[in-house]
């Protein structure tokens, strides 16, 4: 709850038809006043008001969506993760949680809200999708339980507000609150459990990263926009690959996959068990950020796995350059030439590469998408159809 109180003390005095304003130092507007045309005292004046504030108002209306699950592996061994409800039907809520090897499992808890109890014969392991290393379980309850708004995390904005809720690695500090900022958008990221990078979008996440503090056994937690939707789902510290065997951290960044990248996987694992993402079957060099020296060094006899076969364009700052084709796969099948460049996806600028993985997430095989292509010779563009 946050108190403040507006206090005018003494007397304020004002002469001569002047009209005046004074600032709430609080919210930083102005509050307009007018006096007589004559110099006359205002007595003091006191208001005090008590808002709520909105972090309170929010965790209190989301927090019971957000649990604790209990993973029995083998006897007296626990695994604790932080699971949040996301989707309901006639019969049970689902909850998405951190990855779980369910074949090795002996049994689950979850623990809810207020510490509402569920035992192992109300739950059941619906399925997972690994490059995001989360699972969904389905509650089976007569009780009526609290399913949050799902949000559009495509209208996020670097800055706005956000909070962040789940159990760091222990009971003791069972659903935490913790709020920040969207620090980025269309990030993409490489969870740790993947093959090595490819160049293939199968093996990538995309989301946005935020500055709330996020912490080893939170990864399922619910990240929740100051309307109380859910907006995200906390996947893990942010880190960058530096090579096969070392990484480095990034302090205050932790990395957050977007409802509307979830909806497509879990909505096709509860229905169907499984989900695959579809692809379009190219390899691809995001020109974003690449400066000409590296596009020399990639097109000259330096580069160790050879120069490329089509040299990359170096007026050309963005967009995805084809550097191959997997054969037999949907591009090759459409007709789609290597040394082009996508520039957009089914009118859609691409900016960077996660643009393109946000579509194929959001699509399903036998899905037709229309990509645009630049020639980098001769500046023509033309579009491909592809079914995935």
């Amino acid at each position: 709850m946050r108190k403040f109180i507006v206090l005018l003390l003494s007397a304020l005095f004002v002469s001569s038809c002047d009209d005046f304003f004074y600032k709430d130092f609080f919210d930083g507007s102005y509050i307009y006043a007018s006096t007589d045309c004559e110099c006359k005292s205002v007595d003091t004046v006191e208001v005090v008001e008590v808002i709520e504030n909105d972090y309170t108002k929010v965790y209190a209306k989301v927090s019971p969506a957000v649990g604790v699950v209990y993973v029995l592996y083998e006897e007296n061994k626990y695994q604790i993760l932080t699971g949040t409800i996301f989707k309901e039907d006639e019969d049970g809520y689902y909850m998405i949680t951190s990855l779980i090897n369910d074949e090795q499992v002996l049994g689950y808890e979850i623990m809810l809200g207020d510490l509402i109890h569920f035992s192992d014969e109300q739950i059941s392991y619906i399925g997972s999708y690994n490059p995001y290393r989360l699972s969904v379980l389905k509650i089976k309850t007569d009780l009526e339980l609290y399913v949050p708004t799902i949000g559009d995390s495509e209208d996020l904005t670097i800055g706005e507000d956000i909070l962040a809720i789940g159990t760091p690695g222990a009971l003791d500090v069972f659903n935490t609150l913790t709020k920040g900022i969207v620090s980025g958008v269309n990030e993409m990221y490489e969870p740790s459990n993947n093959p090595p990078y490819t160049q293939d979008p199968t093996y990538n996440v995309v989301g946005f990263t935020i500055d709330a503090p996020t912490n080893y056994g939170e990864r399922g937690g619910g990240v929740f926009n100051l309307k109380g939707e859910l907006v995200g789902i906390i996947s893990e510290r942010y880190y960058v690959s530096q090579s096969s065997s070392t990484s480095i951290t990034i302090d205050s960044f932790s990395f957050v996959l977007g409802m509307r990248e979830i909806e497509v996987p879990f909505n096709n694992i509860i229905e169907n068990g499984d989900y695959k993402k579809p692809v379009m079957g190219v390899t691809i060099m995001d020109l974003y950020g690449l400066t000409n020296y590296q596009k020399d060094y990639l097109n000259g006899p330096e580069n160790p796995e050879g120069p490329l076969p089509y040299p990359i364009p170096k007026d050309v700052y963005q967009g995805l350059f084809i550097t191959g084709l997997l054969e037999g796969g949907p591009s090759e099948k459409a007709g789609v030439p290597i040394g082009h460049v996508i520039t957009h996806i089914n009118g859609q600028l691409i900016t960077r590469r996660p643009v393109l993985d946000k579509v194929l997430l959001r699509s399903k095989e036998g899905d037709q998408i229309t990509i645009t292509l630049l020639d980098p010779t001769t500046k023509t563009t033309n579009n491909y159809v592809i079914t995935l």
